[in-house]
């Protein structure tokens, strides 16, 4: 068994060095399986996903409290932020109903998270659309401002009925 290291001093200026490793046959071979076998145990050593995200800590270090709070009393704090459209394209292709969001906000009143919980996929890209506009105002916890988890439903009227400007024509008429 022999194994050997042989470096020379680095070479001049455009020649290469001489750096190499020579072992024997049986030790290359010996070492294939020890070196697979300490590959498998770093891999699974290492974290393959990474910490879940900290929540955002308040001027005091501390994490804030979150609060779930029903609709209704935080479409109260709604301090800004558009309606959703309803376009006339989605409207003609006779697509309604409602879409149902749990929306995270953080304790300065900013959407943070919208998951979607159902609804039709177009009409649920703009309710998320709208969402993400809003603002409101800051919910407190014993004095402490905190994160809201809130779930938002978002009603698209339905279609116009059809011909409805023909009827309305029509109602006009026997009024006169």
């Amino acid at each position: 068994m022999s194994f050997g290291l042989h470096y020379s001093n680095p070479a001049p200026a455009g020649a290469q060095s001489d750096f190499t490793l020579s072992t024997s046959s049986s030790i290359r071979t010996a070492l294939v399986p020890v070196l697979l076998v300490a590959v498998a145990i770093l891999a699974t050593c290492t974290p393959l996903v990474a910490a879940p995200p900290q929540r955002p800590r308040n001027e005091h270090g501390d994490q804030p409290p979150i609060a779930r709070v029903p609709e209704e009393q935080q479409r109260r704090k709604l301090v800004s932020g558009r309606q959703p459209e309803y376009p006339e394209s989605v409207r003609a292709k006779g697509i309604q109903g409602t879409v149902k969001l749990d929306v995270r906000i953080d304790e300065d009143g900013r959407v943070m998270h919208i998951r979607v919980v159902s609804g039709h996929p177009m009409l649920s890209t703009l309710a998320v659309d709208a969402v993400k506009t809003w603002r409101f105002h800051a919910t407190y916890v014993d004095g402490v401002r905190a994160a809201v988890l809130s779930q938002f439903r978002i009603q698209f009227p339905p279609p116009p009925p059809e011909n409805s400007d023909q009827k309305r024509r029509d109602e006009r008429q026997r009024k006169a």
